[in-house]
């Protein structure tokens, strides 16, 4: 959890960073986190898992959903995994990374719940949710590449 966070900051990407634990700790005074998780499979087709992270931490959630699709693409040579019930799981280039550095392609799609923060254009008003994407490349077995987007910017971790 701690290293997700400073790995954030380390990336430049400082709003999901260690700037995050008061938002995680007003999340768990509301009860809309619960401490030490793990993933469960709800559904298991062999290349395709549903997992959930039983409100626990994203980040713990996210690591082991990546941990059971690169286990199921060594096996199956593709794999689909669909998390949900998870916390916020941090920023998600670090999840193309683990998927890039493990030698495969990787494509992360993530629904982010609450009030809307985007403006459509040429709007005033905000009406979508971010709903990040991203991708990881392996581009050798020292280096990887993602990239991920969002609605209201675009930018390259």
């Amino acid at each position: 959890m701690a290293d997700h966070l400073i790995a954030a900051n380390l990336a430049d990407h400082n709003s999901h960073g260690v700037g995050m634990i008061p938002s995680y700790m007003a999340s768990l005074t509301q009860g809309f986190l619960q401490l030490n998780q793990h993933v469960s499979i709800e559904k298991d087709a062999g290349a395709v898992l549903t997992l959930n992270g039983q409100n626990g931490f994203g980040q713990v959630a996210a690591y082991e959903a990546m941990q059971h699709g690169i286990e199921r693409a060594n096996r199956f040579e593709l794999a689909a995994v669909g998390l949900h019930y998870s916390h916020h799981i941090g920023r998600i280039g670090h999840w193309a990374e683990q998927c890039a550095a493990a030698g495969f392609v990787s494509f992360h799609f993530v629904n982010v719940m609450g009030d809307p923060m985007v403006a459509p254009f040429n709007g005033s008003d905000r009406r979508f949710g971010t709903n990040p994407f991203c991708r990881g490349v392996s581009a050798s077995r020292r280096r990887t590449a993602a990239a991920g987007l969002c609605h209201q910017r675009h930018r390259l971790w």
